[in-house]
C-alpha cells in the first residue's frame, strides 16, 4: 500500500471514532432534560398543594401613585409570600416647570419643560439657529510674521482665520562702529521697519594712550604727573613728589616821618609775603621860617620839615600888625559856579577781622557815591551769591567759607572789579583782596605776632601832625580866601593913608 492510501484510512476511522462519541454525548444531555423538566413539574405541583392548604397571614405595604403608575394597597403572606392587590388610587400625572432656551449661533432654541417631582422632561417649540455675527479683523505681515484676517463672532467669541499673507522680512540698514580704547568695534545690523537689531564683525579694544603732563612742586602743593589718553582724555595722576616749601628774602623798609617802618620777607619763588619788625614813625623836624609882612603882602610862618620836604604855614599876619590876624567875620561871599565834573573809582578796604569790606565809589575831590552797587561771589563760576551791602558801602562777607571770586557790577550791569576773596570759618587770616588805594586815610595796621596775606603793607601816617589830602585843601582855598582879604585890606590901608598924608 501506498502511502497515501495509508493516510486517507487512518483520517476516516478518526472520524468515525468523533461521530460515536457525539451521537453518546447527545442521548446523555436527552436524558438530564427530560429529568429537570419532570422536577420542575413535580415542583410546581407541590407549590400548589402547599398555597391552598396555607393558613395566610398578610403584612400590608401602601405603594403611592406617582406621574405615571397608579397607587394600590400590597399584601403578601408572611409564610407563603403569596401576593395580591387592591386600594387602587389613579397616577398623578407629571407637574412641569418650564423655561425658555434661547437660540445660539450653533443651537437651536426652544421651551424646556421638566417634571419637578420625577424629573421627566421635554422640548417644545423648537426654533432655528441664530448663526454667527462675524467682524473682520485683519493682522498685517510683519518682518517675522504671517499676516492673516480673524472673523470674529462678536455673539459667541467664536474665530476662525484664513487669507494668509507670507512675512516680509527684515530690511537691514547697517552702522559701523569703531572700537575704542575700552570697547570693541562691531557692525550694527538695525531694522528699518520695526527696529530689530544685531551685531556682527568685532574688533578688539585699542587699549589707552597716555601721554604725561608734569606738574612740578610750588612752595606750598606738591608735584606730580597727569596721565591723559590721547584718544578718549580719560586721565589718572601719579608720581607725586613733596612740595619744595618757601625761599624768603628779608627787603628792609624805613621808617619815616608818617609811616612805619618794617621788614618785609618775600619768598624768591611764589611772591609770598609777610611783615615783621614794625618800627613807628619818628615825626616831622620843622625848621621855622619867619616871613615879614609888607604893605603889598601878608607875613607869615612856613614850617618846613628838613627830612621829607612837608611844610604848612601859620601866624598869619598883616603889614603894621604885631600879631595875628583879629578874629573878625570875612565877609559873606556867593559860592562860586560849581565846575568840577566827579570822576568816580572804585575803592576797596578789607577789614578781616570782621569778615566784611568797603566798596566805594570816590572821587578825587573827596566827593562819594555808594548806590547802585551789585557785589556776587561764586566758587564754580555756575551758582552766584549776592552779598549785601549797607548805606555805607559795607559788605558782610561772614556767611562765606572758602575760596571765591567777588565781582561788582554797578547799575548798568557793567563789571567794575573782581578779585579772589579766601574765608577760611574763623581763622584770623585776612582774605585776599586788591591793595587798599594808596590815597587811604585809614589804612589796616597789621599785627606783629602774625603773617598778613595782602601783598602790599601801605605805609602808615600819623593823622595828628599830618593832614589828609581833604584838610589840605580847605586849608589852601581858607589861606587863598585870607590873603585876597589881607592884600586888599592893605591897599585900602595904603590909600587912605596917602590921602590923608596929601590933605595935610
Amino acid at each position: 500500500m501506498t502511502k497515501t492510501k495509508i493516510s486517507l484510512l487512518l483520517i476516516a476511522l478518526l472520524l468515525s471514532v468523533l461521530i460515536v462519541i457525539g451521537t453518546v454525548s447527545m442521548v446523555a444531555g436527552a436524558e438530564a432534560h427530560a429529568a429537570e423538566i419532570d422536577h420542575s413539574i413535580m415542583t410546581l405541583s407541590e407549590a400548589a398543594t402547599i398555597t391552598e392548604n396555607c393558613t395566610h397571614i398578610y403584612e400590608t405595604e401602601i405603594i403611592e401613585p406617582t406621574c405615571t403608575e397608579q397607587g394600590y394597597t400590597l399584601y403578601t403572606c408572611k409564610l407563603c409570600s403569596d401576593t395580591k392587590k387592591d386600594n387602587f388610587v389613579k397616577e398623578n400625572g407629571h407637574n412641569y416647570d418650564s423655561f425658555l432656551v434661547e437660540a445660539t449661533c450653533t443651537g437651536k432654541g426652544y421651551i424646556q419643560y421638566i417634571c419637578r417631582t420625577c424629573q421627566h422632561k421635554y422640548q417644545a417649540n423648537v426654533s432655528q439657529e441664530a448663526g454667527h455675527n462675524f467682524i473682520e479683523i485683519v493682522v498685517p505681515s510683519t518682518c517675522t510674521h504671517k499676516g492673516y484676517t480673524t472673523h470674529f463672532c462678536v455673539t459667541c467669541g467664536y474665530e476662525y482665520s484664513d487669507k494668509f499673507e507670507d512675512e516680509k522680512g527684515h530690511t537691514f540698514e547697517d552702522e559701523k562702529v569703531e572700537a575704542t580704547c575700552t570697547t570693541r568695534g562691531y557692525t550694527r545690523h538695525t531694522c528699518s521697519v520695526c527696529e530689530y537689531v544685531y551685531d556682527d564683525k568685532f574688533s578688539d579694544a585699542l587699549g589707552h594712550d597716555y601721554q604725561e603732563d608734569v606738574t612740578l612742586p610750588t612752595c606750598t602743593t606738591g608735584g606730580y604727573s597727569t596721565f591723559t589718553c590721547e584718544n578718549c582724555e580719560d586721565a589718572y595722576v601719579a608720581k607725586y613728589t613733596d612740595a619744595t616749601g618757601h625761599s624768603y628774602e628779608e627787603k628792609v623798609t624805613l621808617a619815616t616821618c608818617v609811616s612805619y617802618g618794617y621788614t618785609e620777607h618775600i619768598c624768591g619763588v611764589c611772591t609770598d609775603r609777610f611783615v615783621t619788625d614794625y618800627v613807628l614813625p619818628y615825626g616831622h623836624e620843622y625848621l621855622d621860617v619867619v616871613v615879614e609882612a609888607t604893605p603889598e603882602s601878608a607875613g607869615f610862618t612856613r614850617h618846613i620839615c628838613i627830612m621829607c620836604n612837608y611844610s604848612y604855614i601859620s601866624d598869619i599876619v598883616t603889614s603894621g600888625d604885631t600879631g595875628y590876624i583879629p578874629d573878625e567875620e570875612p565877609p559873606i561871599e556867593e559860592p562860586p559856579v560849581e565846575t568840577h565834573v566827579h570822576i568816580y573809582k572804585l575803592q576797596i578796604q578789607d577789614n578781616a577781622k570782621e569778615k566784611n569790606f568797603i566798596a566805594l565809589r570816590v572821587c578825587d575831590c573827596g566827593a562819594v557815591k555808594n548806590s547802585g552797587l551789585k557785589v556776587l561771589a561764586t566758587e564754580d563760576e555756575d551758582i552766584f551769591i549776592e552779598l549785601s551791602m549797607n548805606e555805607y558801602g559795607k559788605v558782610d562777607y561772614s556767611m562765606l567759607n572758602g575760596t571765591y571770586t567777588v565781582v561788582i557790577i554797578n547799575e548798568k550791569g557793567a563789571q567794575l572789579k573782581n578779585f579772589d576773596l579766601t574765608v577760611e570759618g574763623s581763622s584770623e587770616n585776612p582774605p585776599v583782596l586788591p591793595d587798599n588805594p594808596s590815597d587811604s586815610n585809614t589804612p589796616n595796621i597789621p599785627d606783629d605776632t602774625q603773617k598778613p596775606d595782602t601783598p602790599n603793607e601801605p605805609d602808615i601816617k600819623d593823622e595828628s601832625q599830618v593832614p589828609n589830602n581833604k584838610g589840605r585843601a580847605v586849608i589852601s582855598i581858607v589861606l587863598f580866601i585870607v590873603l585876597i582879604l589881607v592884600a586888599g585890606g592893605g591897599i585900602a590901608a595904603y590909600i587912605i593913608i596917602k590921602r590923608k598924608k596929601n590933605k595935610k
